[in-house]
């Protein structure tokens, strides 16, 4: 990844600037880069792209203090590091398998993490941790059938949005109203929670499926 190809990788895209400081998106995806490195120059980056090289560790962006969106798909990830202003994190496609080192991105509110190797709950715990995180893209894992990732979920203060098919959780034992129930904020999971719904799981968890039936005619 040197500075040639960097700046090369500029002059190639639309809006990109031969000047480093002049540029605020970087597209550096398909390049067989195995290091991030040789960025300092571009401070004023708030958008980069890195997709499908072979980077293994997020570094190298010390000075990339605008950063606000980091696209890693299809790397050679195994583990994440803190960006203090990013709010978009894609990290899908690769080989991470315990979520660390989010909580001191602070602004981060959109994050994928599908097509990983994350099994448990406890792999999933440390997120909780990440105040304004809003939406999470965890499909294709191999997230266990278990209720304690019911309740890391639930813990997630401003969830709004979770996609999380084609893993084991999801063959819970009403699995779609109980994270409803629990999850208030929810708005989509996997498809979009309408408000008839919400009503119908939160009384189908307090009381089962004949509380369901009165709360929907109820609402209706």
């Amino acid at each position: 990844m040197c500075p040639s190809e960097i700046k090369l990788a500029c002059l190639q895209n639309e809006g990109g600037y031969d000047s480093p400081d002049l540029n605020d998106k970087l597209y550096l995806h398909f390049r067989a880069f195995r290091k991030i490195e040789n960025l300092t120059p571009y401070k004023n980056l708030k958008a980069l792209w890195l997709d499908s090289n072979s980077i293994s560790k997020i570094e190298g962006l010390e000075t990339c203090q605008q950063l606000r969106c980091l696209f890693l798909s299809k790397n050679v990830l195994s583990g994440l590091s803190s960006l203090k202003q990013l709010t978009k994190l894609d990290v899908s496609y690769n080989r991470i398998a315990f979520i660390s080192g989010l909580s001191e991105c602070t602004a981060l509110q959109n994050l994928n993490i599908s097509h990983n190797a994350i099994r448990c709950a406890e792999s999933l715990e440390h997120l909780t941790l990440c105040e304004k995180l809003q939406t999470i893209d965890a499909i294709n894992n191999s997230i266990e059938d278990s209720d304690d990732v019911i309740e890391v979920f639930a813990k997630i203060s401003n969830l709004v949005s979770l996609s999380v098919t084609g893993n084991k959780c999801t063959q819970l034992p009403s699995f779609r109203k109980r994270m409803i129930a629990n999850v208030r904020r929810l708005s989509y999971l996997d498809r979009p929670v309408e408000e008839l719904e919400r009503v119908g799981a939160v009384a189908f968890v307090a009381g089962g499926a004949r509380e369901e039936t009165k709360a929907r005619d109820a609402y209706k």
